[in-house]
């Protein structure tokens, strides 16, 4: 076989990837796409990412929202459900992942979306090493007390702030 064949043979393969991957990103986008298609979204994702950039990062903010929504709006054991082989999915059965992280406000290991995932690394507000990069200090707080006229409130913040607050 000759090299202009061989390249012509690797362009098509490309050529059809690429037909595929917008195929299934439309039924995404256009809400047609299935269940399996919907918890396979990020590690097709990730491995598209791999194939062009090298790279495949997943960063979710608020992962937790849609477990919020489901537990206010009565279907909760259908999100957790979705959440949990979503995240299989994408974080532990993907070859193609360089590296992932979430936020959200719902305790990471407390939620049972991720029984199936191994090495978790869990940084909260309450951590030393992060406390600086989280929330308000003392003097911030005090301050924000100051323009509203309300620093009598500082010691029921401490207060809460240690754990030490009883209404």
């Amino acid at each position: 076989m000759k090299i202009h064949q061989k390249k012509n043979i690797r362009w098509n393969g490309i050529v059809r990837r690429e037909v595929k991957e917008k195929e299934y990103f439309s039924k995404i986008l256009n809400g047609s796409a299935s269940y399996m298609d919907l918890t396979a979204a990020l590690e097709k994702l990730s491995k598209m990412l791999a194939i062009y950039y090298r790279v495949a990062p997943i960063i979710i903010n608020e992962y937790d929202t849609p477990i919020q929504e489901g537990y206010s709006k009565d279907f909760y054991n259908e999100i957790i459900y979705f959440m949990r082989v979503f995240f299989s999915e994408a974080f532990k059965d993907n070859r193609n992942l360089s590296y992932g992280f979430l936020t959200g406000i719902l305790r990471i290991a407390q939620e049972s979306i991720f029984s199936g995932l191994n090495n978790l690394s869990v940084n909260s507000i309450m951590d030393e090493n992060y406390s600086q990069f989280f929330g308000f200090t003392s003097s911030e707080v005090y301050k924000m007390l100051q323009y509203y006229g309300m620093t009598d409130k500082m010691e029921v913040i401490n207060r809460k702030k240690r754990g030490t607050y009883a209404e």
